[in-house]
Order: C-alpha cells, then structure tokens, then sequence
C-alpha cells in the first residue's frame, strides 16, 4: 500500500473541511524530519500529536510518532532513551484499531534502527529477524520496502556476511 495516498487522502479531506493548518502538519513535520531541522520539528510534534488524537484518527498518530522516530533514532542517533517510546509505537501499531495502517510496516523500521543506535552488531540478528519478518509481509511497491530492506542488509552487514549482504543489495537494487 502507498503509505503517502492515504496521507494525500486525508490532507485533501482536511482541507476540504477548513482544517489547513492540521493538514499542512503532515507535510510540514516530516520535511523538517527528512531536512534535519530538528527545532522545528520538536517544535512541531506535540502540535501534530495532539491534532492526530483530537481527529481519534489512530493512523495519524501513528504516522506522527512513526515520524518522530525518524527524528529521534534517524536523525538525532538515539538509541536506549528511545527503546521504550518505540515499543510502545510498534505495540501500539500493531493493535486492533490501526489494522490496515500503512505505516504499520514503518514501525518494524524504527525498532530494527533503535537496535542498531543501541549496538548495531549486538543486535544484528534480532534487526535482521525483524526486517525479515517485515519484509514477508509486502513487496518492492511498498514505499517501505526501501527502508526495511536497508535495515536487513545493514544487519547482514554488521554480522560480518558481506557476501550475503551484497547478495542482497544486488536482488533488492
């Protein structure tokens, strides 16, 4: 599924019913994210949080702490300070109201990342598993098939299996 249709989708939705400032949040918060602007986006976030929970659209909250992530463990380096914030996400995506959330898959990214910030060779085989798993379960159409495949290789990297990693960039790339 195309994780940013459903973003395009319910932007359009807001806009349409006045909500500009809310809809420009999506597009506004990640850019910073994307850009490293990270007082911006801190800025941002808790804006963007609480537009997504006042909307009790579970999608956009998981959209906004998917994004937060990003800035957190993608971004800024975290590692264990963020562990229990995206166990939570990933337990909380994973739950019976965000079923069918395209970002869902996005969260088997942050926790794969967090592992690697914590001890990316410690954790190898836990960040491949993961990625794996997640890998399963969509195809390259996905826009986080990119992602997720970067975190299987990375790991085959860090577990020193350079042939298979190489192997793996050649058939995903």
């Amino acid at each position: 599924m195309d994780v940013w249709a459903w973003v395009d989708k319910l932007t359009d939705e807001l806009e349409e019913a006045g909500q500009e400032r809310v809809a420009s949040l999506f597009y506004r918060f990640t850019s910073h994210v994307v850009d490293h602007e990270i007082p911006q986006a801190e800025a941002l976030l808790p804006e963007a949080l609480a537009a997504a929970r006042a909307m009790e659209n579970p999608w956009a909250e998981v959209f906004f702490r998917h994004w937060e992530m990003r800035l957190r463990i993608g971004v800024k380096g975290e590692g264990e300070s963020a562990l229990p914030a995206v166990v939570d996400l990933l337990d909380f995506a994973h739950s019976k109201e965000c079923e069918d959330c395209p970002q869902t898959m996005c969260t088997t990214q942050d926790i794969a990342d967090c592992y690697s910030n914590i001890d990316g060779p410690g954790w190898a085989e836990e960040r491949r598993a993961v990625a794996q798993e997640g890998l399963a379960k969509i195809d390259p159409s996905w826009n986080c098939f990119g992602c997720l495949s970067h975190e299987y290789i990375w790991a085959l990297y860090d577990e020193k299996r350079f042939a298979e990693a190489l192997e793996k960039c050649e058939e995903y790339y």
